[in-house]
């Protein structure tokens, strides 16, 4: 009688996940060219595509973004979270912020912001 061999089950691999590169992306034009749409496209596609619909978040004191919400984030099962202080500091609280609560992006208008950063210089 001839003995069998067990073939051993192949282990699984452990894959190392791919780190988290920032960018940073601008957007610049006249009034109602759509850059604010363009920017929550973007957002809403790379929250589907790469980080499982995680929350984004908005520091933009204009109203855009609200009149997006319901159109294209919600809609997408994406959660919208805009704060609207145009100062420095606020925006740096806003991005600690999203960073705490996993947002996967954040997007900030920053014309008011630069403003107030050059009166200070």
């Amino acid at each position: 009688m001839a003995a069998t061999a067990e073939v051993p089950k192949p282990q699984p691999q452990l894959i190392k996940p791919a780190p988290v590169i920032p960018v940073k992306i601008g957007f610049m034009g006249e009034q109602g060219t759509g850059k604010t749409t363009s920017a929550s496209l973007l957002a809403v596609a790379l929250a589907k595509q790469f980080h499982g619909c995680a929350p984004i978040h908005v520091t933009d004191p204009e109203l855009g973004w609200q009149f997006l919400e319901p159109v294209i984030f919600r809609r997408e099962g994406i959660k919208l979270i805009q704060k609207t202080v145009p100062t420095f500091a606020a925006m740096c609280r806003d991005l600690r912020d999203a960073e705490r609560e996993g947002a996967c992006l954040w997007a900030v208008e920053l014309g008011k912001i630069w403003t107030e950063i050059l009166r200070t210089l």
